[in-house]
């Protein structure tokens, strides 16, 4: 076998044998005179890709580093909120505890006790009007006029509230004689119940407690209007026509401008300027005419779970905190889909916050970190939004999945305050 293997290949050569195995002499030719092609591998380098971005120490001032710790709660803080001069900040708890510091010297100022937990509290936006708005366990929003300096402003509170007082008395013999008129007419329930404290009623006059609104739900958030004279409550354990009503100060009423939703509110905010009122559900952020009661339009996220939402002060743009650790920035110019999505925080983020005066945004991570950004809308229409990442401010670390629960920004100053799970509060300047 073997000699006659090599007798049959003695005979012939290779390019006569060739043919026969690969298929024709025209295929040897092509492999053998075909050139190899050279490749050449482009060579990029990934730090030429990424935008050019300012150095952040050209973008100063933005808070850098613990200044102050403010101690004195015992139980979780539920919310923060500094009043529009940034002389005071108030703060509540779980065991119905709220505090009145003095922003600069971290010093005790006011101190109330209320009957239910606080789920979250605000300062009236309204500089010459000093009322605190309480949102409590037991479906009540408790008004408290602290009787701070200058006492000029906290007088001239009272005589406010004390007109809204009459003039909502004057209105409930209208209504009573309407009901008579139209006995078969079904009673609507109110969508709140108003009650302003007089000078006969020391229990609530002396705790400084001037207007009690009664809800039907339990109110998880309030937000107040930039002119101070709406307010709106959220519940987000319903979702029925009432999770989200918009009360107005003046006439003493209250409104369910969303009539039958269906959906969850996690977090709502009015604009800054026009008649708008801006609602996010878990997926998506819808924007509503508040005179006309009607949608306007629907930006989708892209998250699983909105958990927090702040208005840039020009009103054009806004941005959401996810769940899904994500910060979603919109444009409102730019269509229903987000402009910018960063993810950055290995944990949830639970609040995001705009300046009001500085081009600087926050959120407060899970993890137990404030990831301070430049944040630049310029005026004109033709040139993006510009964000910066600035600072990370490193507060406790903790191993549960609670972390920085809320952060918001000092009115004037480049400062922010955070609370976390350690029931301290603290300024980073």
């Amino acid at each position: 076998f073997f000699f006659f293997f090599f007798f049959f290949f003695k005979q012939k050569t290779a390019y006569e044998i060739m043919p026969s195995l690969v298929g024709s002499e025209m295929c040897i030719r092509d492999r053998y005179l075909c050139p190899r092609l050279i490749r050449k591998k482009l060579r990029i380098d990934a730090a030429k890709l990424l935008p050019k971005l300012p150095d952040a120490s050209e973008l100063k001032p933005f808070p850098t580093f613990e200044a102050l710790k403010y101690v004195g709660h015992k139980a979780k803080i539920a919310g923060i909120s500094v009043d529009p001069e940034g002389t005071y900040l108030a703060s509540g708890d779980a065991q119905g505890k709220v505090i009145v510091w003095h922003a600069y010297t971290g010093k005790i100022v006011r101190e109330y006790s209320l009957d239910a937990a606080v789920h979250d509290l605000q300062w009236n936006s309204n500089r010459n009007i000093q009322l605190i708005g309480v949102a409590t366990e037991g479906d009540n929003v408790i008004f408290i006029n602290p009787c701070l300096s200058p006492f000029e402003r906290s007088k001239a509170t009272d005589v406010l509230l004390s007109k809204y007082s009459a003039a909502s008395r004057e209105t409930e013999p209208e209504e009573m004689e309407n009901e008579e008129d139209e006995p078969k007419k079904k009673k609507a329930q109110p969508k709140a119940t108003w009650h302003y404290y007089s000078d006969e009623d020391t229990d609530y006059t002396l705790k400084n407690w001037r207007l009690s609104v009664k809800l039907a739900v339990i109110p998880q958030k309030l937000v107040w209007h930039s002119k101070g004279d709406y307010f709106a409550t959220v519940a987000s354990h319903t979702q029925t026509a009432k999770q989200v009503l918009v009360h107005c100060l003046s006439k003493s009423k209250s409104l369910a401008i969303l009539g039958k939703f269906k959906g969850v509110v996690e977090a709502v905010e009015f604009h800054p300027t026009e008649p708008s009122f801006f609602v996010a559900t878990r997926t998506s952020v819808l924007l509503y005419n508040l005179q006309k009661q009607s949608l306007i339009k629907k930006f989708l996220s892209g998250s699983k779970w909105i958990s927090s939402l702040s208005i840039h002060p020009k009103g054009d743009n806004f941005i959401v905190g996810t769940y899904d650790n994500k910060v979603i920035w919109f444009d409102r110019d730019m269509g229903a889909k987000p402009y910018k999505s960063l993810k950055y925080s290995d944990k949830a983020i639970k609040n995001v916050q705009f300046h009001r005066k500085y081009p600087l945004f926050a959120s407060a991570s899970s993890d137990g970190s404030v990831y301070v950004f430049h944040g630049m809308v310029y005026d004109d229409l033709l040139q993006n939004a510009l964000i910066v990442p600035l600072k990370l401010l490193q507060g406790k670390k903790v191993a549960e999945e609670a972390g920085i629960v809320n952060c918001i920004f000092h009115p004037k100053q480049p400062w922010i305050f955070s609370i976390g799970v350690d029931n301290e509060i603290r300024l980073w300047s």
